[in-house]
């Protein structure tokens, strides 16, 4: 595995392509032309030769080819663990994170990519592929799905089984992007932000993110890193700072923060957030999630009525 040391030097890494999620057998019905046209790019990001910390942004295809480059304007942004052991290549997260698919959120409690590999990085035969999500927590669908028996009656879990395609990914952001020069990180006690000083980066031309390690353990925090990424952007339509929001108190201690371009770690600070946030900064989150929460009222009450609708046509 080709990891960087330092911001400035090469990143392997790999596209995940052709998806298909044949169990439960609604899926195919669903969405299987969606899957099909899914590529998920990993950057690896820091680490060594056997293990290190991968980063998932969603892919496009830009050309008549099937060679895919990083998607700007998606919502796909999340990290993984990776494990190579001999030719077995394993890709997980085990923490949870949320992407956002057809325009709704999703959250997974567990997502895992196993394949065997070349000597290139390219797998042998199709990477086998395991998600699970709990039905309750997806917006809109989750109770149709609840509804037709597809979740677990105990645990509530979707339990999804599939497969893909892997091949290296030789794109652009496998190198250094140009013209970051000058970075500074950050911290409030319910964020980190990286401001790119004379930012060469305009809206719409690369997927920019913040992605925290714990710099204790080596894993990547599990933050909302799909729908808490925000950016600020100058009058000339430049971004000038991109950053990550959690809930106070739950990032403490030593951290590793990377400013990440695409798949690739162009900076890198190491910071450390008090254990306690002061008082302020849970007051205001809380205000923040309360307006959240009324918007996801109306949601759920829109969704019950057309529960209510599709059982009225039921009968």
């Amino acid at each position: 595995m080709t990891v960087p040391k330092h911001p400035g030097d090469p990143a392997g890494g790999w596209d995940l392509y052709r998806l298909a999620a044949p169990l439960p057998t609604i899926l195919p019905s669903y969405n299987q032309i969606g899957f099909d046209s899914i590529h998920y790019l990993i950057g690896l990001v820091e680490g060594g030769d056997r293990r290190a910390v991968g980063w998932v942004v969603g892919g496009r295809v830009a050309d008549a080819g099937n060679r895919a480059t990083a998607d700007p304007d998606s919502r796909v942004r999340f990290p993984v663990e990776v494990d190579l052991d001999g030719d077995a290549l394993t890709l997980r997260n085990e923490a949870g994170f949320t992407i956002e698919f057809n325009n709704i959120p999703l959250r997974f409690e567990f997502f895992r990519v196993a394949a065997r590999v070349d000597s290139n990085g390219t797998a042998r035969d199709h990477a086998a592929i395991n998600a699970k999500t709990v039905c309750g927590k997806i917006d809109f669908y989750g109770e149709f799905l609840q509804r037709l028996g597809y979740c677990n009656p105990s645990t509530d879990l979707l339990d999804v089984v599939g497969a893909a395609e892997l091949r290296p990914y030789g794109g652009d952001s496998g190198a250094p992007p140009s013209g970051v020069n000058d970075v500074r990180f950050g911290v409030t006690a319910t964020s980190v932000s990286a401001t790119i000083h004379g930012s060469p980066f305009k809206v719409g031309s690369h997927n920019l993110g913040v992605l925290l390690v714990d710099a204790r353990t080596g894993r990547p925090l599990p933050l909302d890193y799909a729908e808490q990424t925000t950016q600020t952007v100058s009058a000339a339509g430049s971004i000038e700072s991109v950053a990550v929001e959690f809930p106070p108190g739950s990032v403490n201690g030593a951290l590793r923060a990377y400013l990440m371009i695409d798949t690739y770690p162009a900076a890198v600070a190491r910071l450390t957030l008090p254990d306690s946030p002061p008082w302020s900064a849970t007051v205001f989150y809380d205000l923040r999630s309360a307006g959240a929460a009324s918007y996801g009222i109306v949601v759920r009450t829109m969704r019950w009525f057309a529960l209510a609708l599709l059982g009225w046509l039921g009968d």
